[in-house]
């Protein structure tokens, strides 16, 4: 029974020892299998890392040893501007300059472009060789210092500008600027503002010098009292206002004198001419005028003798012949009387002038002809004064109406 039973066992239960074995022999065999494909993968990464080394060390068996030639551009190189101060003995001045760049092209061996930069490049245009007005504009003359076998084959502008105009002489006139008239005190204008010198002699480009204006420093007179003078600088400005600095200017200074005036209200006195030739028909004389006073200013003098403003006379005859032709005739335009409106200047004696900004370089007379008989006048006058002619009534008429009725 015993013996059995063992049996039963060990076909139950086989030993472990021979699974083991049995597993050990798949794996070697597996790995027999993929070993080749692995040393196969290596091997073809090798081969590329060897190619791509002895790739490089050709390149570099040619480059340093054939040293071959190529052509490269170098890109915004600053070109030197010198002997600026050659060109004034021609008559001649830079009238605008800015920075200039150019674009080179060289050609040479690798070995000796590969080392060049912008900055390694000197380029200069040379003033010296400069004799008429213009725009500077490349070639250059260029200088690659310590390298040999390089060739400039191109270049060309890249940026900016070198303008060359010619020098002038001209006299401008200088204006007096005075300020703070506006805020002089009650009663006082300003008369009169003059310079001595009255111009100055300027050298300059000569597109400039045609719109170059001088004036003098600001003056204030705002707290001013009496006329005066002073020193001032002149001042030169260009074409857009802005300040300008010539070449030269002389003198760089003038003196201001500036006169003040008494300032006052007069009223407007209109004068008439040719009132006689009418006086046995009409009494004319000016009823009002628009403006009836203006603020004039002069020296202390005249403004005293000043009663009254006259305007330039106004021929009230002529004025009269005028209506006449253009509305009645005879003796039916005498009888009537009418009131017209005149345009005329004022008259100002010498030494006075108008204060303000205010336009009275014309002023408006009512001028009145008054019919001497006006009792008998047939005629009314309308809104604008002129007369509005009535018929007449006859005799016959008028004594019709005296009838009484029967």
């Amino acid at each position: 029974m015993t013996k059995k039973k063992k049996v039963m066992n060990d076909t139950v239960n086989p030993p472990s020892v021979e699974n083991e074995d049995e597993d050990f022999d798949l794996d070697v065999a597996e790995e027999a299998t993929a070993s080749p494909s692995k040393e196969k993968k290596n091997d073809t990464h090798f081969m590329k890392i060897i190619s791509l080394l002895l790739a490089v060390v050709l390149w570099c068996f040619v480059v340093l040893n054939e040293n071959p030639n190529r052509s490269i551009w170098i890109r915004d190189v600053a070109v030197q501007v010198v002997n600026k101060n050659t060109l004034q003995a021609r008559d001649l001045v830079i009238l605008e300059e800015e920075p200039l760049l150019i674009d080179v092209r060289l050609e040479g061996q690798q070995n000796a472009l590969s080392s060049i930069s912008a900055e390694s490049i000197r380029a200069r245009i040379d003033l010296a060789a400069i004799s008429e007005a213009g725009a500077v504009t490349v070639p250059a003359s260029i200088d690659i210092p310590g390298t040999s076998g390089i060739v400039i084959a191109e270049q060309k502008n890249a940026g900016g500008s070198l303008v060359i105009d010619v020098i002038r002489e001209a006299k401008i006139p200088v204006k007096p600027k005075v300020t703070g008239e506006t805020a002089m005190r009650e009663g006082f204008a300003l008369g009169t503002a003059t310079v001595s010198p009255d111009t100055v002699t300027v050298k300059a480009p000569k597109t400039i010098l045609d719109k170059i204006t001088a004036v003098t420093e600001s003056v204030d007179i705002s707290n001013k009292t009496e006329s005066g003078s002073t020193e001032v600088s002149v001042l030169l400005l260009d074409g857009t206002g802005a300040p300008f600095t010539p070449i030269t200017c002389e003198p760089k200074k003038t003196t201001l004198n500036y006169t003040l005036n008494v300032t006052s209200l007069v009223k407007i006195e209109p004068t008439l001419e040719n009132v006689s030739a009418l006086n046995t028909r009409y009494d004319v004389y000016a009823s009002a005028t628009v403006p009836d006073s203006v603020t004039v200013r002069g020296d202390d003098v005249s403004m005293r003798q000043l009663n009254k403003l006259p305007t330039e006379p106004i021929d009230v005859l002529a004025l009269y012949e005028g209506f006449e032709q253009g509305f009645l005739s005879g003796t039916e335009w005498n009888r009537a009387s009418f009131v017209t409106t005149v345009p005329v200047k004022l008259a100002f004696p010498e030494g006075i002038s108008a204060v303000g900004t205010e336009d009275i370089s014309e002023i408006e007379v009512s001028v009145t002809y008054m019919n001497l008989s006006s009792k008998e006048d047939p005629y009314q006058i309308d809104s604008d004064g002129f007369p509005i002619a009535t018929e007449p009534k006859d005799a016959t008429a008028e004594e019709a109406e005296e009838e009484p009725k029967s």
